[in-house]
């Protein structure tokens, strides 16, 4: 029996960490509500994303 295709228990990782200082932030605030449209204006935060793009 050979290994497991993918990634063997125990390897190393491999990615690419995120930058402390990006070159541009883009920070989406919806106005309505997608599912009610009921105005989102000084509504509480509930959740936040971060993400990169790497070109």
């Amino acid at each position: 029996m050979g290994r497991s295709p993918g990634k063997q228990s125990g390897a190393d990782g491999k990615h690419l960490a995120q930058v402390e200082d990006p070159d541009e932030v883009i920070i989406h605030e919806p106005e309505t509500c997608s599912a009610c449209g009921a105005d989102l204006t000084g509504a509480e935060i509930v959740s936040e994303e971060v993400r990169q793009v790497f070109d």
